[in-house]
């Protein structure tokens, strides 16, 4: 059976809500832990109107994608982030380049430089491992707004784009397609 007819059969009408958090966990870390349990034991508790919905019983029992999990047609290269806005407390009209030659990018930087928010941009943009860290506006600002960015990408040889990802709202399949790993300690060789 494929992934796709798992993610058919499991976001089918009147099947549990729970099953596809399941499903969610099983696809992004390739086991269920304890407290996975844990936690689907109280979404299928929710379902059942034992306990009241949290905030996370949507988000959590939402139809379950096959983005990222599908063949890669084109290779598709991280070019950079740019025109973020509501996230932390990065500047609106910065622009973060990477070198489209590489398969492989790596950012550092003085403490307070943003790294760990364009970090956690890219994780829910991109396709990662686990949960995407929460993407969150600068808590010293007035202003509130929701979090976006445009992440710059290049499909194959053909021209540089744009793709705007937003806070909650699903991500194209070029962006799912990018592999985000953060490894957030240096390593000495």
């Amino acid at each position: 059976m494929s992934i796709k007819n798992v993610i058919e059969w499991v976001n089918a009408k009147g099947k549990p809500l729970w099953w596809r958090a399941a499903v969610k966990d099983i696809l992004d870390n390739g086991t269920l832990t304890g407290q996975h349990r844990n936690v689907l034991l109280e979404l299928a508790k929710t379902e059942h109107l034992i306990n009241s919905p949290d905030a996370l019983f949507a988000t959590k029992t939402a139809l379950v994608s096959d983005v990222g999990y599908n063949v890669e047609s084109e290779p598709v290269r991280l070019l950079g982030i740019s025109n973020t806005s509501n996230v932390a407390s990065l500047v609106q009209n910065q622009n973060l380049a990477f070198d489209a030659q590489t398969n492989l990018i790596v950012v550092y930087g003085n403490n307070g430089s943003g790294k760990s928010s364009y970090a956690k941009v890219l994780k829910n943009a991109c396709l990662t491992r686990g949960d995407a860290p929460e993407v969150i506006s600068n808590v010293y600002e007035n202003t509130k707004g929701i979090p976006s960015s445009e992440i710059n990408i290049q499909i194959s040889d053909k021209q540089p784009k744009a793709d705007v990802w937003v806070k909650n709202q699903a991500s194209s399949p070029e962006l799912k397609s990018i592999r985000v790993l953060i490894i957030n300690r240096p390593i000495i060789i």
